[in-house]
């Protein structure tokens, strides 16, 4: 068949005017797809959002945790449990506040100092300050002594010495742990020892994981200052050293530690190992000025023990930054 050029001409016109068309439907279409997508996200941003029970969600939180403490707990369920009990032991410079929950200090009141509301000076007074350590309470299961609960034994005197026992007993007649403080007249160091009877048990290999939480919290009107002139002090391998807090936020320490110190311009806080921590790293933070507190402190400390009944001696320090108190401990 022939075509003439009117015919062609007349085919390649419908042929534009076809694909044209399509080309514009599809386009109108493309566009009320998107409009009716941006009707539908704004209509479904307007409906209410389903309400979340959160005292619903809390109460399954607390259950849950609940169960993990009983399960990791294991054979010292008992000491999960009770009233928090405070012991107070006093002498000339010091009040100190123990209690049972964990077997350790609540807080320690210095008698001779006074803040910037003209209070006492009260140092490790917060929930983040804490002695801690993990123990094993059964096979493969394990939790950590601050959440346990200790029986205080009375508060024994002798002539200028005063000494007050925290004991951590299994449900059965397995390990346990004595948490003992010696405090001496006119003194701001007071000893500190803990006493395992079945350390090979209570230690996975052979090691005690001390943590040390300390919270300088603000005592002076200045605190900007204050924190200048606050440090991270430790004896390494014997030698004494320090951190200014803003300088550094970490230290690590690859060989044998004698104590660390949280020293926050007039006042000191420290843990002494008597026979040395193996090895260990603190950590610090300086907050924001708004939440009134010069720096937390975390210290986490090795310590190798050897025997099954062992006893492991320390000190702690709550008092002044004077260089004659300090020196004539000779440490």
């Amino acid at each position: 068949m022939n075509f003439d050029r009117n015919t062609v001409i007349g085919f390649v016109v419908l042929a534009v005017l076809f694909f044209g068309y399509f080309y514009f439907i599809n386009k109108e279409q493309s566009a009320t797809r998107q409009k009716k997508a941006l009707e539908d996200s704004i209509t479904n941003s307007q409906k209410p959002k389903p309400v979340r029970d959160s005292l619903a969600e809390k109460k399954i939180a607390a259950v849950n945790d609940s169960v993990a403490k009983v399960t990791s707990a294991g054979q010292y369920q008992k000491a999960l449990s009770g009233a928090e009990q405070l012991i107070y032991v006093e002498n000339d410079l010091l009040k100190i506040a123990f209690t049972t929950k964990g077997g350790q200090i609540k807080w320690v009141e210095l008698k001779n100092f006074k803040n910037s509301d003209s209070s006492l000076v009260k140092l490790s007074a917060s929930d983040f300050d804490k002695i801690d350590y993990p123990i094993n309470t059964a096979s493969n299961q394990s939790t950590r002594i601050a959440d346990l609960f200790f029986t205080a034994s009375e508060v024994s005197k002798n002539v200028d010495i005063q000494t007050v026992s925290f004991t951590l007993a299994s449900d059965s007649a397995g390990p346990s742990i004595v948490h003992q403080y010696v405090i001496k007249k006119n003194d701001y160091m007071f000893d500190f020892t803990i006493k395992l009877n079945g350390a090979d048990q209570l230690l996975s290999q052979n090691v005690l994981n001390l943590t040390w939480q300390s919270k300088a919290e603000q005592l002076e009107k200045d605190l900007n200052f204050e924190k200048q002139q606050s440090q991270i002090g430790y004896s390494l391998g014997n030698e004494y050293d320090y951190h200014t807090i803003g300088m550094k936020s970490s230290k690590e320490f690859s060989d044998k530690v004698q104590w660390v110190a949280v020293k926050q311009q007039f006042f000191n806080r420290s843990i002494i190992a008597k026979n040395s921590f193996t090895s260990g790293r603190i950590d610090w933070v300086v907050p924001d000025d708004k939440e009134k507190v010069v720096m937390r402190a975390t210290a986490n400390l090795r310590m190798e023990v050897t025997g099954n009944s062992v006893e492991l001696p320390f000190a702690l320090y709550y008092g002044p930054n004077d260089f004659k108190i300090l020196k004539a401990y000779n440490n």
